[in-house]
């Protein structure tokens, strides 16, 4: 039951923070419930904060580390400042402490840590460790006053006050947090900020709670590729380039991919066994942050045995990534379904027995519908954004959002678009927008109104991003606006049954991704409105 229980406590500490505003942010590596280096399997009492020694340290290596195997697991979060997330990664025991200094755990453990300044360690004991007892918290930074962002340093104060919220620990003068460097002479600046400061901050957030500062970007590195000639500009060019300069290569800090960073590009390509061709794909990224992961120093694993870790950690490869997925498109409102607000199962049923995707673009959904399909798929574990009887639903335990977009087409929240941002939990790592939209039918606007309302939705296609547009697009001409932008037919150009003016089919269209099958289910008799089902696949 121990790692059971602490998987549970790690899944409170997610709901503290989601009640935060941080549900955007947040991010479950697989095999984390179930991972430990220990046989033994204890309720953590309190926290440790690291910094990773890297300005981008890869997940991959904090759950294998290749330098020290016998360790297993270097955390339990990581806070990727690349990606920006807050990642669980183990629910057990992990190696991020070494034999420590007890005296100081045992003043964290007590809430009189000092606030003026840092715990100052004595000698190592030979037999005791903070690994089993505290939360190991790795939040990326190499060290030196610039350590942190605002992002990393509220995100860092956030975790800790939930954890310490998450365990209903005893707050004494102190939260329960400490730092590696109060906690042996090993570790002198890890992390670099005062803990002083930080324990006063936490108390801060546990009397009013930290939220993120402002929103996610809009790209950060890995959504797309980018190239001199393709996707050049953006927040998360700039970071490939801070990305190369940590790397060591002699560039200035800039958001725009010039000649300069395409030849860094190719160099570490080239130097990897990648190809160098200047573009960077999620395998170049991943190969980057691994080249930029420092080897670890020679702590020492817990006195517990040490047992097979379970879960499989991912490994980098040199193939690029690949996740193929199932994609749903209905316009439900269908007097199959019971009609616009009808509040049955039947909707959920059909979702589950019949069309089996894991995200879904759907129309003629009000609120009463919507949690009707959520109660027959699973509430807790299916999640939507809408704007009025258009959403995006999908399946959390494969897929993690990073935010939404809407734009509403001016007919009392009926009628509009809805884009949702989803990257693969299933080990690619990988992402894609879904973009639902539900446009005006001809008893509201002419043809020309139709194609305005899709020309407004599609101002939610980010370019460059994998992206699929399903929904009711009340006419066949949709595909003029979508053409344009780069976009395919997912689907099938069909008819409707009674053919009446420019009526087709609702539709799916794709950009930048493959599709391998597509299906149409219960084509009956019913207008315009029927169900595809799209087999597609998204590479790195």
């Amino acid at each position: 039951m121990g790692i059971r229980q602490n998987a549970a406590y790690y899944r409170r500490v997610a709901a503290k923070l989601t009640d935060w505003g941080w549900d955007d942010y947040l991010d479950w590596w697989p095999g984390w419930a179930t991972r430990t280096n220990s046989s033994t399997v204890t309720m953590p009492q309190a926290v440790t904060v690291h910094h990773t020694g890297g300005a981008a340290t890869a997940t991959s290596y904090l759950v294998n580390p290749r330098d020290r195997p016998q360790l297993r697991v270097l955390a339990n979060v990581h806070i990727d400042v690349l990606e920006r997330r807050i990642r669980f990664i183990c629910a057990g025991g992990a190696s991020h402490g070494g034999y420590t200094h007890q005296a100081c755990y045992q003043r964290v453990l007590a809430g009189t840590a000092p606030l003026d300044r840092d715990l100052d360690p004595g000698a190592d004991s030979r037999t005791f460790s903070i690994n089993r007892r505290t939360v190991g918290i790795e939040i990326d930074g190499a060290g030196g006053a610039k350590e942190w962002d605002e992002w990393t340093y509220r995100a860092a104060v956030a975790t800790a006050a939930a954890c310490q919220l998450a365990g209903g620990w005893p707050l004494g003068d102190a939260p329960r947090v400490g730092a590696h460097k109060e906690h042996t002479r090993r570790k002198p600046g890890d992390p670099f900020a005062p803990m002083g400061r930080f324990r006063r901050d936490v108390l801060d957030c546990l009397k009013s709670p930290w939220g993120p500062p402002g929103a996610r970007p809009d790209f950060v590195l890995g959504d797309r590729v980018l190239s001199k000639d393709g996707n050049d500009r953006g927040p998360d060019v700039a970071a490939l380039i801070d990305l190369l300069r940590a790397l060591g290569h002699d560039l200035r800090p800039d958001d725009e991919f010039g000649p300069a960073t395409q030849g860094a590009v190719i160099a570490f390509q080239r130097e990897h066994g990648l190809t160098p061709d200047g573009v960077v794909r999620l395998a170049t990224v991943l190969a980057m942050r691994l080249a930029l992961t420092k080897p670890g120093t020679n702590d020492v694993a817990d006195t517990g045995a040490i047992d097979q870790q379970a879960g499989v950690p991912l490994e980098l490869v040199e193939v690029a990534p690949r996740r193929r997925f199932r994609f749903g498109q209905a316009n439900l409102r269908a007097e199959r379904f019971g009609g616009l607000a009808d509040d049955t199962p039947r909707r959920g049923e059909y979702l589950r027995d019949q069309m089996k995707c894991s995200v879904y673009a759907l129309c003629e959904v009000p609120e009463a519908s919507r949690e009707a399909i959520r109660a027959v798929l699973g509430a807790r574990r299916w999640k939507l954004f809408c704007v009025g009887y258009a959403c995006v639903l999908w399946d959390s335990h494969k897929w993690q959002h990073s935010g939404c977009r809407t734009v509403d087409f001016g007919t009392a929240g009926v009628h509009g678009a809805v884009r949702v941002t989803l990257r693969d939990r299933q080990g690619s790592g990988l992402a894609l927008d879904v973009i639902s939209m539900h446009v005006r039918p001809s008893a509201v606007t002419d043809l020309g109104g139709k194609l305005e309302d899709v020309a407004a939705g599609m101002q939610l296609y980010r370019r460059g991003v994998p992206t699929m547009v399903g929904g009711d697009f009340n006419t066949g001409k949709s595909f003029s606006v979508l053409e344009p932008l780069g976009f395919r037919r997912s689907t099938r150009h069909v008819d409707t049954v009674n053919a009446v003016g420019d009526q087709r089919l609702d539709a799916v269209f794709g950009q930048g991704l493959k599709v391998s099958g597509q299906e149409l289910l219960d084509p009956g008799s019913l207008s315009d409105h029927k169900v595809w089902v799209v087999k597609a696949a998204l590479s790195g």
